[in-house]
């Protein structure tokens, strides 16, 4: 059986009313054949998920696609805005229990980025662990060079990425339309150990190394920002230009320290 969250996380969103059958539940109003759009390259226009192209595609390197269960287009209701709100301010507190602000203690808690990715830290364990959306076991951290001249050569954390459990299982949107989740093709298999963990392109004979098996699909993702991204808390886009980036972090350290 699926688990969304874990112990605490469970605990806290039934005092809040917010697991499915205790209050209002986001889910509501969901579709099985989801919109999807291109995020990389970007196309505006929604389409029936059943209508993407089959794998491989080409953009070079990847395309990135957006997915909801909920039409895009229609604004969240109340009850979505306040799920999303509830679930950001839970995610910043465990970041600020764990001490993960500081990239050090996020490296401690084996948070360890990839040879190929500067910005996500990934834990292993929480990528296998079967638990979706746990405050307290985000699977990947992301950290960015800080802009500040007075903090050159640290790095600041800016949220936390979550997965969906397994590479076909679809993430849950706990805030309807305001927590799209998006997943990646890339033109180039890559090898994935337990179809979860991404070790890298397949080699020049499209195999992979030890018990890697070659995918062209990443499991599906969102991230929680701590800064106002200017695409909102749960945007899919990294590419933050540095006045942004700046702004976001001093706003964020005036209110909260960190």
């Amino acid at each position: 059986m699926t688990r969304w969250i874990g112990g605490r996380a469970l605990a806290a969103l039934l005092v809040l009313g917010m697991v499915p059958g205790c209050g209002p539940d986001p889910d509501e109003g969901a579709r099985s054949d989801r919109f999807a759009r291109k995020y990389l390259p970007f196309e505006p226009d929604w389409i029936p998920e059943s209508e993407i192209p089959a794998e491989p595609q080409e953009s070079p390197e990847m395309v990135i696609w957006e997915v909801s269960a909920f039409d895009p287009t229609v604004p969240a209701t109340p009850a979505q805005r306040q799920a999303g709100a509830d679930f950001v301010r839970r995610c910043f507190q465990a970041a600020v229990d764990n001490q993960w602000f500081h990239r050090s203690k996020g490296m401690a808690d084996h948070f360890l980025t990839p040879a190929n990715d500067r910005l996500h830290y990934r834990n292993d364990a929480y990528v296998l662990d079967d638990i979706q959306l746990d405050p307290e076991r985000p699977e990947y951290l992301m950290y960015y060079p800080d802009p500040d001249p007075e903090r050159k050569g640290e790095y600041a954390l800016t949220g936390f990425m979550f997965l969906a459990e397994g590479p076909e299982t679809r993430g849950h949107q706990f805030a309807g339309p305001l927590a799209i989740w998006h997943y990646h093709v890339y033109t180039q298999a890559r090898c994935w150990e337990r179809n979860m963990l991404s070790m890298g392109p397949v080699d020049e004979w499209g195999k992979c190394a030890g018990n890697g098996v070659p995918r062209h699909r990443s499991p599906e993702m969102v991230h929680v920002w701590f800064i106002d991204h200017p695409r909102g808390h749960f945007s899919s886009g990294m590419t933050l230009p540095r006045d942004v980036l700046h702004t976001g972090l001093m706003k964020r350290r005036t209110e909260h320290g960190f």
